[in-house]
């Protein structure tokens, strides 16, 4: 019920005016929109809409970051919020290869690693951030402080030994990252293409 909900929002917002909560809500109904409609287009898997499911996904990408920009503002101390942006633009960093919106969202993650909740997902992308921009023993020592404080061999670990093995491959240390992949592979053949990496890695 689109068209109620934001009805509510603007009656919340011409109510309280200096309230941020409403108008951040207005943000995530439009958010909800926007990526309802992307869905949809995608659905249907006409060739025709690729070029305005692709202009639709960077428009959402900008509206997500643009509300958290003024989220983080107004809520500085918020992790949750701090973490959301943090991988706003991280994704934001992934389509254009902006290495100043990777420092960006690298910063956000330092604050966020402090944090029980975001600790792992923080760890891991603020590692991969490090990794696109080519400081790689950054991206390692992240990487195996964050596998510290790992007990299982869950997902979580999966991803960030995957993660850590392409940067040792990218560092051109083969070696151990065949060795990482290989733990990966022990435990989980079919875990991406962990089962190409190594064989690749092995030639």
């Amino acid at each position: 019920a689109y068209e109620q909900a934001k009805k509510c929002f603007q009656d919340a917002i011409a109510k309280e005016p200096t309230n941020p909560t409403w108008r951040f809500r207005m943000d995530d109904l439009e958010i909800w929109r926007v990526g309802n409609d992307l869905a949809e287009a995608q659905k249907r898997g006409d060739s025709a809409l690729n070029e305005t499911v692709k202009q639709r996904k960077q428009e959402l990408l900008d509206m997500k970051l643009k509300s958290y920009i003024e989220r983080e503002k107004n809520y500085t101390t918020d992790s949750t919020i701090k973490f959301a942006l943090g991988n706003e633009y991280f994704e934001v960093a992934e389509v254009r290869k902006d290495h100043g919106l990777y420092d960006e969202a690298i910063k956000r993650f330092q604050a966020t690693f402090r944090d029980p909740k975001f600790r792992i997902q923080s760890g891991l992308r603020m590692g991969v951030s490090f990794s696109r921009k080519g400081q790689y023993e950054l991206a390692l020592k992240r990487f195996e402080e964050t596998l510290g404080v790992l007990e299982l061999k869950d997902e979580r670990w999966k991803e960030l030994m995957y993660a850590m093995a392409d940067t040792l491959e990218l560092a051109g240390r083969r070696d151990e990252s065949l060795k990482d992949f290989l733990q990966i592979y022990e435990v989980d053949v079919a875990f991406r293409d962990v089962s190409a990496r190594v064989g690749k890695l092995q030639k």
